[in-house]
């Protein structure tokens, strides 16, 4: 069997999930967002940080099979300074839980660890690129709604550097959520 290649979500589709979860969960209003407490506290996901992720499965983070655990390398968790690039790594693997959990359900029957990380790692640049995407796009909705980041863009002096401590993120991940058509297109930026 060919395994399909999962649904086009657009930013829309995506926008409306996090709407939906933040009006569910009242952690998801107030800035910055903490993804680990919400993963842990309100959905339950246990954070385990594991020794090599990085080096085992090419991956910061990593949802198990169940949707139970986001794996999480042990050098990044316990480094102070990847604090914010964990927030959002958390925040990533959410995303597949809330976007993806039906087509990894369908995709990948097997409930073995092996199994999931053989179905994780050896999927097409297609499948794996659009599933990549949707999950960032719903970090960065997540972590930096539209209306929040406008505003602290539009603070004098406002850099990467200060969205980024603004909403609890990288530097460069406050960057990348300028590129998202919502925000991009109310700040008039040409490209």
């Amino acid at each position: 069997m060919i395994p399909a290649i999962p649904p086009s979500l657009s930013i829309q589709k995506i926008q409306e999930k996090v709407t939906e979860l933040t009006s569910q969960y009242p952690i998801l209003q107030e800035f910055p967002i903490d993804s680990e407490e919400f993963a842990e506290m309100d959905l339950g996901i246990e954070i385990i940080p594991v020794l090599g992720l990085r080096t085992r499965v090419d991956a910061d983070a990593f949802i198990t099979r169940d949707f139970a655990s986001i794996l999480i390398d042990n050098h990044y968790f316990n480094n102070p300074r990847m604090r914010t690039r964990n927030n959002f790594s958390i925040a990533h693997e959410l995303g597949h839980l809330f976007l993806h959990r039906y087509y990894f359900e369908s995709q990948c029957p097997s409930t073995t660890e092996d199994a999931w990380i053989e179905f994780m790692t050896s999927m097409s640049d297609v499948t794996h690129n659009r599933l990549e995407w949707q999950a960032h796009t719903f970090a960065s909705l997540m972590l930096m709604p539209r209306v929040e980041y406008l505003k602290e863009i539009r603070k004098p002096n406002a850099s990467m550097v200060s969205l980024g401590r603004a909403f609890g993120v990288s530097p460069k991940a406050a960057a990348r959520r300028m590129n998202i058509e919502d925000v991009r297109f109310d700040l008039d930026i040409e490209y």
